[in-house]
């Protein structure tokens, strides 16, 4: 419900009733269910950035187990009490912690009645403000200060720019009711600043706002200023129920023509029914797209506004509407000679998305089209986006049992919030230490952990630079290996070990939540992942040594194997596949320096009858390089080529033959690395 702005006499604003806007809508949760955000432009405040956050909140319940209250929003690492958890303290109360010195106040009345609030409609505004060069927060009830003026926070505060979310922080405490008006700012508010605005919608263009959701359509998760963090609900209790609303109310409408003065103002428009840049989309339309009225082309994707809303069901202000990597015009018009559908990350879901196929020239509306041999998975380094597998054959090491876990990895980044560093695979429960996490640890480590006794090893190299690894190439190949009767373990890296520790208690790990690419609760990975394997062995130096520039084939105690090149699918026959979840992809351009683990050999010879050139084609290895000999005789041996790149798994090479040759033959040499 709101009220509605229509006018001024001389001395007073005159408000005509209560009435419902047709557009409104608030964000309802079920107690169980969230939304994911995302920070695509690095705008919330982080570290000990001074910070704002408000919201209208209509708490329904507060779910058993949710700690002492349902959480508003969320992000940082709560597992290091470096974030900004926002939430209810009870039935009266609010709390802000998480950095190990929570500031909470009580005071509200009971808000799970419906007949409190300003409004006597069990509506509620909360606010928090936080200075950083003074450390102190102050807590606002209904637009005034409710508790201490002010708390001085412990020095410290280090918020991760990790794990946004609204209705739960990472493991829990969901909000069950309805949350409203939801804003975030760069800046601690004054006092008058959040009354002045704390019952109305405000300029989503307003200085400092870094994030606003207003809920104000059907399934409208969007973020109102152009920062673009948009969340993404994460179950089926998250929703936009409309038809009702906040006490927020609306923007002002001298002219009542349905579109806010500070929106005409700022793009010098008064008519709704205008078309100033000739897109076909009126003002009133480009208002409600939250588009550019001034251009036929806001987002500059190659469409028009009118045909991303018209024709192609596309966002307007988003130039790569399913963030596949191919701008919306390029799917529409075609990207060598191939459209797409620009709301589909991968149109005929072979598990090689659009922008893989467009740039290898293969069809992305057709499964079957042929596509290079080979594959790495691709994460984005966002919690949202990650892998899962289930253990159903029962095989996969659990409890204290000897394991191996291996994988070819290529990290782009450590995502900032990401502890020290991107989850390669996890499972288990983190809670009780009861897990196997496998992961970076900085830039130069790697790390095992959980078991409240962590191991960690340092490869000496960069691994976020495309100038290291085994080939210059930024691959480098990760094993850990642990022995349960003598309960040590071993790392290594690209197949030497760099560090063996014997564990002070033995592991237990749990028959659960098993992922790629993050833990439960964070440390996803930004990068590419191939070749992963899990093993119910301890395995040798030599045996690591001897295979991890291989691809491999039945071998004894491989329990999981993913090499990506048939999607996500456990080529074990175990049934370990994987699912996809968010934007997780396989990219098919690219693969890991591993190579068939067939012996060499000249596998084709192809004479050229209309000319004078043969073909030599021979098995190979990734990564390595080949010379190429030949003889007339079997005897004396010329060396035509000492510096074949291999190309995957077999080369080619195109020998010219004299004219006055009666008789050649052919060796291939693997040159030493």
């Amino acid at each position: 419900m709101n009220f509605w702005r229509i006018g001024f006499t001389a001395t007073c604003l005159v408000l005509i009733g209560l009435v419902t806007r047709l557009d409104a809508g608030v964000l309802s949760l079920d107690g169980t269910s969230h939304v994911e955000l995302a920070n695509p432009s690095g705008v919330f405040p982080i570290g000990n950035d001074s910070f704002t956050i408000e919201a209208w909140i209509n708490p329904t319940s507060i779910p058993a187990g949710g700690g002492a209250g349902g959480q508003i929003t969320f992000w940082g690492n709560q597992s290091v009490n470096q974030a900004n958890g926002f939430r209810m303290a009870g039935n009266a109360g609010v709390v802000h912690y998480f950095w190990g010195n929570d500031h909470a106040v009580s005071g509200f009345g009971d808000m799970l009645d419906d007949s409190t609030g300003p409004n006597g409609d069990g509506w509620h505004h909360v606010a928090i403000s936080y200075d950083g060069d003074s450390s102190q927060s102050t807590w606002y009830k209904d637009g005034e200060i409710i508790g201490a003026a002010n708390q001085a926070r412990n020095a410290g505060v280090n918020v991760a720019d990790a794990n946004y979310r609204i209705g739960s922080r990472l493991n829990g405490e969901f909000f069950h009711g309805y949350i409203d008006e939801l804003r975030v700012w760069s800046s601690a508010r004054s006092d008058s600043e959040i009354l002045s605005n704390f019952d109305s919608q405000i300029n989503p263009s307003s200085s400092d706002l870094v994030a606003y959701y207003q809920f104000e359509g059907d399934e409208d998760f969007s973020d109102s200023t152009e920062n673009a963090n948009d969340g993404t609900p994460i179950g089926v209790g998250a929703t936009v129920e409309t038809g009702i609303d906040s006490p927020a109310q609306v923007q002002l409408d001298a002219d009542e023509d349905g579109i806010p003065d500070f929106w005409e103002d700022e793009n010098n428009v008064d008519d709704p029914d205008a078309d100033p840049d000739n897109d076909g989309l009126s003002n009133a339309a480009e208002y409600a797209a939250k588009t550019n009225p001034n251009a036929e082309d806001s987002d500059e994707d190659g469409l028009g506004d009118a045909a991303e809303i018209n024709d192609h069901n596309t966002n307007p202000a988003s130039a790569d509407t399913d963030g596949d990597g191919l701008e919306d015009g390029e799917e529409v018009n075609g990207t060598n000679g191939f459209t797409s559908d620009p709301n589909l990350i991968d149109t005929d879901n072979d598990f090689v998305n659009d922008f893989a196929e467009a740039e290898g020239g293969t069809d992305p509306n057709d499964p079957t089209d042929p596509v290079k041999k080979g594959g790495v998975l691709e994460l984005d380094g966002q919690v949202a986006n990650f892998v899962t597998f289930n253990n159903d054959s029962g095989l996969i090491p659990v409890g204290a049992s000897s394991f191996t876990i291996e994988a070819w990895i290529n990290p782009t980044s450590i995502p900032a919030g990401g502890g020290s560093g991107g989850q390669v695979t996890f499972w288990g429960n983190q809670s009780g230490q009861k897990a196997n996490g496998f992961r970076m640890a900085g830039n130069q480590g790697l790390r095992h952990y959980f078991w409240g006794n962590d191991h960690d090893a340092n490869t000496s190299e960069d691994m976020l630079s495309d100038t290291t690894g085994l080939n210059g190439d930024g691959w480098h190949h990760i094993a850990l290996s642990y022995d349960d009767d003598t309960n040590s373990s071993t790392w290594f890296h690209n197949g030497i070990s760099v560090g063996t520790k014997v564990r002070t208690t033995d592991p237990n790990v749990d028959d659960a939540n098993y992922l790629i690419g993050k833990r439960i609760s964070g440390e996803p990975f930004h990068g590419f992942i191939d070749e992963l394997r899990i093993w119910n062995v301890s395995r040798t130096d030599e045996e690591i040594s001897e295979n991890f520039e291989l691809e491999i084939s039945g071998e004894e105690n491989l329990v999981s194997y993913w090499n990506f090149n048939a999607g996500l699918t456990d080529v074990t026959g175990n049934g370990h596949d994987g699912i996809a979840v968010g934007s997780a992809s396989i990219n098919r351009m690219l693969n890991a320096p591993v190579s068939s683990s067939a012996s060499l050999e000249i596998t084709e010879v192809a004479y050229d009858l209309s000319g004078d050139e043969v073909t030599i084609v021979w098995s190979s290895r990734s990564g390595r390089t080949y010379a190429l000999d030949y003889s007339e005789d079997l005897m004396d041996w010329i060396e035509i080529d000492d510096g074949i790149a291999a190309d995957g798994d077999s080369t080619e090479f195109t020998d010219v033959l004299p004219p006055e040759t009666m008789m050649r033959f052919w060796r291939v040499r693997e040159m030493d690395p």
